[in-house]
């Protein structure tokens, strides 16, 4: 178990353990990295950048665990951080139907207009793509 991966289980008392421990957080991070760039991980995604908050805080956003996104915004995390394919929390929590955690995104200053490396789309055309018209209309 790592920050990354408890905050994208929904960890949440395991995810504070973690940020409070005072270990590295390089030693926290997810144990298989990629090395370079890919199709699956651009370069200026947080998990690339080793950015363990902001890769820990896109894991949360995607599976909807907004108490988790919330700690972690806390503790200086990136709100328009990106993932795989480029998608930030923003358009992965929007294309897997989380409307509380896109709500969350957007009051929090998430950029509306970022687009993905692998699809060319914002977030409003990953929540078409998941047919959840309800997120379409908070992102208009």
């Amino acid at each position: 178990m790592n920050l990354v991966t408890a905050a994208s289980l929904g960890k949440l008392d395991l995810v504070r353990n973690f940020l409070d421990s005072g270990a590295p957080l390089g030693s926290l991070a997810a144990r298989t990295l990629p090395t370079d760039p890919n199709d699956h991980w651009p370069a200026d995604s947080a998990r690339m950048k080793g950015d363990v908050i902001s890769d820990s805080f896109y894991g949360a956003c995607r599976n909807g665990h907004t108490a988790v996104a919330a700690a972690l915004l806390g503790r200086g995390a990136d709100v328009n951080a990106k993932g795989v394919f480029g998608g930030t929390a923003l358009h992965w929590a929007a294309i897997n139907g989380h409307k509380d955690t896109v709500a969350f995104l957007v009051a929090h200053g998430a950029d509306l207009t970022i687009r993905d490396s692998k699809f060319d789309s914002t977030s409003d055309g990953w929540a078409a793509e998941g047919q959840h018209e309800e997120i379409r209309e908070l992102l208009r």
